[in-house]
């Protein structure tokens, strides 16, 4: 495969690229002349003044034929960029193909507007280098080529793909992952489901539909516990298969009030960025820890094109913006999984929580190992106990290797041509404390 190459913030300022108000790049109209960038998704409600022509960027390995439009809402031009990626798809230049959908705002999945600082080369070759250490420390050697924890010894231990009303894509992102982990330590589903509307209403660490991160949900699950939905129900908030069904629901999910009085039904015992601390994630530390313990909630940025994605495995030409100190994001989704492709082009397997109708049945692919999007930018981890306290035997170990322990049990049933309930363990996972 065609080595990928990323534009560096600052190349083509003599062909007018510059930044908007919110951190993007954008470049002004320019003659028929094939040139092609890329700039961030915007929100349905940019400022008024906003009236810059850009040019439309889609995925491409080489220059493309480009459309110039007055840049307002993305899905308002969608046409251009659905046509552009499906045709280079179908000449083989693209790894995914688009489609179209209904208009989804990314003020709606909770991104915050203020301006960015590029961290400049030194500092950025500092945080290379913590991650390339930190990679480095990570022995991936029995980890398999392919890995999903939809099916894992006959089982699916991920939650349902939802339809996010409002800007929680992180409380989502979060409870999908403590309740799968919690699955998979209790080796059976979870008797109720979590509740996402908990985090909404309850979670003194985040801002409602106004946005939050996976980190501070996880400390939220810790100090306050994870409660379930027979005590605090999620129906302003989408829990239906139906991508739509959630607009039946006219009230503002952040606006429910608390049940302050919900047991919890499992505790993060302990928790932390994937890779030791921020700024450390990297994709041997994400697949190792999402292979032994679980799922993982990723804080990714949603540029142009991605809202389209229909199926394949996406792939952006161009590097995002630098930010100051932290990593460019607007979203926050599940990591399940990992594979590779007959080329040798790696990914990894997503939830996302814009419905069945979004993608590969609320699924998407994208290229692992190059931080597309950054994907591998601050992964985080939570470690389910199981009841209200954390002072119990029900809880995951850091230190064990669950997803291994499940594919073995696996091939022990296949061997054996016995069910896995028969199949007995003389120390129960949440029995081997770290």
């Amino acid at each position: 495969m065609k080595q990928q190459k990323f534009r560096r913030f600052g190349e083509g300022k003599s062909l007018g690229f510059k930044r908007d108000m919110g951190g993007d790049i954008v470049a002004p109209h320019m003659a028929d002349d094939g040139v092609a960038a890329r700039h961030a998704m915007p929100s349905d409600d940019q400022d008024d003044d906003y009236s810059m022509f850009v040019t439309t960027l889609v995925q491409t390995e080489a220059t493309a034929s480009t459309e110039t439009h007055m840049e307002r809402n993305f899905y308002d031009d969608q046409e251009h960029v659905v046509k552009a990626v499906n045709t280079g798809h179908r000449e083989g230049k693209h790894t995914w193909h688009a489609s179209h959908y209904p208009h989804r705002p990314l003020r709606a999945m909770g991104n915050w507007k203020h301006d960015y600082k590029g961290l400049g080369d030194t500092n950025m070759e500092m945080l290379q280098s913590f991650r390339d250490e930190a990679s480095q420390k990570v022995d991936d050697t029995d980890i398999p080529k392919h890995f999903d924890w939809r099916s894992v010894n006959g089982q699916n231990f991920v939650p349902p793909v939802r339809d996010q009303r409002c800007g929680s894509c992180y409380a989502f992102a979060t409870r999908d992952m403590m309740q799968a982990r919690l699955h998979i330590l209790l080796k059976k589903p979870v008797s109720d489901r979590m509740s996402v509307q908990s985090v909404l209403s309850c979670n003194i660490y985040s801002q409602g539909c106004a946005g939050g991160f996976p980190f501070t949900v996880a400390k939220y699950y810790q100090d306050m516990g994870a409660a379930g939905d027979h005590d605090q129900p999620s129906t302003a908030d989408s829990h239906n298969d139906n991508a739509h069904a959630s607009l039946a629901s006219s009230v503002k999910p952040d606006k429910v009030g608390c049940h302050k009085e919900a047991k919890p039904m499992a505790r993060a015992w302990e928790y932390k960025y994937v890779g030791g601390f921020y700024g450390a994630t990297n994709e041997k530390s994400m697949r190792r820890d999402l292979y032994d313990h679980g799922p993982l909630a990723v804080c990714f940025q949603v540029a142009e094109g991605f809202g389209n994605y229909r199926g394949g495995v996406f792939r952006q030409e161009a590097a995002l913006p630098r930010q100051d100190h932290y990593g460019r994001v607007n979203h926050a989704v599940l990591v399940v999984g990992f594979g590779e492709e007959a080329t040798g082009q790696k990914y990894w397997v997503v939830k996302n929580s814009w419905g069945q109708d979004w993608g590969d049945k609320g699924y998407f692919k994208i290229e692992r190992g190059t931080n597309q999007l950054n994907m591998e930018g601050d992964a985080v981890a939570a470690y389910p106990s199981a009841g209200a306290t954390m002072d119990t035997p029900q809880r995951m170990s850091l230190t064990q290797k669950l997803g291994q322990e499940l594919l073995e049990e696996e091939s022990k049933v296949m061997e054996l041509g016995t069910s896995k309930d028969e199949i007995t363990d003389d120390k129960p996972w949440h029995d081997r404390l770290p």
